[in-house]
């Protein structure tokens, strides 16, 4: 699956993957910068120009990933001999060479896209240690292929971040919007938005009466960025 999504420039690229007797090891390309939670963490907060570089990369990752068997299908160019065929999840390419022979290549395995279902800044890495570095998504360890109109009922993902319909095991790629507006804010706040009365993560409340006044509360951020915070969130 990693190697479908990674044709995207800022997904984690698998280099490649190799087996032992007990373990599958996978080779991704260096990122130094380490995870962009350990600089949320370092730095506090961020500003909001560079919260928004950051979240627009990871809005687009996103849209990717659920676009990805559309996109895929669309790009295939269609020269002579080059036949497509539909089966089940998976878009079988048949190349028929002159001599005759065919050879079937599997190109894409979804009909529709991936779900990630555990986006949070620890799956995200900085290519360096500058400020300029770019983030690039990893771990896909939690994702799946969807349909359009398919739900899941299997509660994955972090508490944290995690979406009240994936804890009503009745969801779909939604739920990775739900995960991205919670990063916002931590991009913003520092922190985030729902913690239990101990300081270890809660599920998220299905009402929100305080919900406001946390958010003007735990930022400077001005009003343009608090009304992104909700509306994402």
């Amino acid at each position: 699956m990693l190697h479908l999504v990674s044709d995207h420039p800022n997904i984690a690229l698998l280099v490649g993957a190799f087996e032992d007797k007990s373990h599958v090891h996978l080779v991704l390309e260096i990122c130094n910068g380490g995870e962009l939670f350990d600089r949320i963490v370092s730095k506090g907060n961020l500003s909001e120009r560079q919260a928004a570089e950051y979240f627009k990369t990871m809005v687009q990752v996103a849209a990717h990933c659920h676009q990805l068997g559309e996109a895929t299908h669309t790009a295939l160019p269609s020269p002579s001999g080059l036949v497509l065929h539909r089966r089940g999840f998976c878009t079988i390419l048949v190349y028929t060479a002159a001599s005759g022979l065919s050879q079937a290549i599997t190109v894409c395995c979804c009909s529709t896209g991936v779900m990630h279902r555990d986006i949070k800044p620890e799956n995200f890495l900085l290519t360096d240690r500058s400020e300029q570095a770019v983030i690039k998504a990893a771990d896909f360890g939690l994702c799946t292929y969807f349909q359009p109109g398919q739900r899941f009922r299997h509660i994955v993902g972090s508490a944290y971040y995690v979406a009240p319909e994936v804890l009503q095991k009745n969801y779909s790629y939604e739920a990775d919007m739900w995960s991205l507006g919670v990063v916002l804010y931590i991009l913003l706040c520092g922190l985030p938005p729902f913690w239990g009365d101990t300081g270890t993560p809660c599920v998220p409340p299905t009402r929100y009466q305080k919900y406001m006044q946390r958010v003007r509360d735990d930022s400077d951020a001005d009003t343009h960025a608090i009304d992104g915070r909700t509306t994402c969130s």
